[in-house]
């Protein structure tokens, strides 16, 4: 196992709890962390015109920015049932409900078939993964020759040692 490799599985706590506080966040809490997550790109984060695949889109705050941002078509992929995540997103934002359709899986992405995408994101995603290094190789297989593949990583609060100094 590569330092790289060694040093996430430390740090990252994948069997945190969830509860209804930490489930639950608010759309803008959501809406600040997107958009805090498009401008860590520094403008190369490119959306318009291009079919873009949000995986681990949870509510779809990311899909709507892609969409807001020109992106053609943007495919929402998630583990859990996407009926509650379609109804509200169709509530928050019914003048994109034609350009994102939202995907549920069972973890390996084979719902997807052979599609390929011009951009493939997942933010605040790889701490679900057991294999977070094998799932970013997967993911890669549907990013279109020449296409994009951008990663954000959880936030450490869900990390063993959130709020401790390392030094």
């Amino acid at each position: 196992m590569k330092l790289g490799q060694w040093v996430f599985h430390q740090i990252t706590d994948k069997n945190y709890v969830l509860t209804p506080e930490t489930r639950q966040r608010d759309p803008e809490w959501a809406d600040e962390s997107t958009r805090r997550f498009i401008d860590r790109f520094a403008g190369r984060l490119e959306f318009s015109g291009k079919l873009v695949l949000d995986v681990g889109c949870g509510l779809g705050s990311l899909c709507a920015a892609a969409a807001q941002h020109g992106a053609v078509e943007v495919v929402g992929i998630d583990l859990h049932n996407v009926s509650r995540t379609v109804a509200q997103f169709s509530e928050q934002y019914p003048e994109l409900a034609g350009r994102v359709q939202f995907v549920a899986t069972e973890g390996n992405l084979d719902e997807l078939g052979q599609r390929q995408f011009d951009l493939v994101v997942s933010k605040d995603a790889m701490e679900h993964f057991a294999e977070p290094e094998a799932f970013i190789h997967r993911m890669t297989r549907f990013v279109k020759p020449g296409g994009d593949l951008a990663i954000g990583f959880g936030p450490f609060g869900k990390a063993r040692w959130a709020g401790t100094s390392i030094s």
